[in-house]
């Protein structure tokens, strides 16, 4: 008799933590990450004039969907790395940038771009810091997305990009000094 009162005692507490595993939630996938690499070249607004840059770029992508599975954003992860030439002088610079996505509607996008930290290190002089700070858009478009054609930017928060000793990184640019 004992043992039959085990038993049902046993199948009973069996037959709960069933019912709790078979109730609990179902881990969503992780979301989908793309990783892309890209190098451009151009000319960049530094320290008053027009300067050739080499920007090299490793960027993790994430798209982020919410609880139901239905898009609603994505994330980016910027490592990037900046050369600068101007009049034979070269400054290069590192940096890290988180960004991210909020999709309100087809047309309606706010982005946040967490900021980031920039080093780099001038000949005779040694290391240069540089922030950005935290920025909020809100981003309008004509069409939705893909085809968004036509947008405009609202910056609630645009906070710039500042150098702790700008004026000795401009006299290495420009004058090599």
């Amino acid at each position: 008799m004992k043992r039959l009162h085990r038993l049902i005692a046993f199948s009973v507490l069996a037959a709960m933590i069933l019912a709790l595993v078979a109730s609990a939630p179902v881990r969503a996938d992780k979301p989908p990450v793309e990783r892309i690499h890209f190098e451009e070249d151009g000319t960049f607004f530094l320290c008053g004039v027009d300067t050739q840059f080499h920007w090299e770029v490793d960027l993790k992508y994430t798209y982020l969907c919410d609880d139901k599975r239905d898009p609603c954003g994505d994330a980016y992860l910027w490592k990037q790395e900046w050369s600068f030439n101007y009049n034979g002088n070269e400054l290069n610079l590192h940096s890290s940038t988180r960004e991210r996505y909020t999709w309100i509607t087809p047309t309606e996008t706010l982005f946040e771009i967490s900021g980031s930290s920039i080093k780099g290190s001038l000949p005779g002089h040694g290391v240069v810091w540089g922030t950005v700070g935290r920025q909020v858009i809100y981003e309008t478009c004509q069409r939705p997305w893909p085809d968004t054609g036509e947008c405009e930017y609202d910056y609630l928060h645009e906070p710039g990009m500042v150098f702790d000793d700008y004026e000795t990184l401009c006299n290495y640019m420009l004058y090599g000094e």
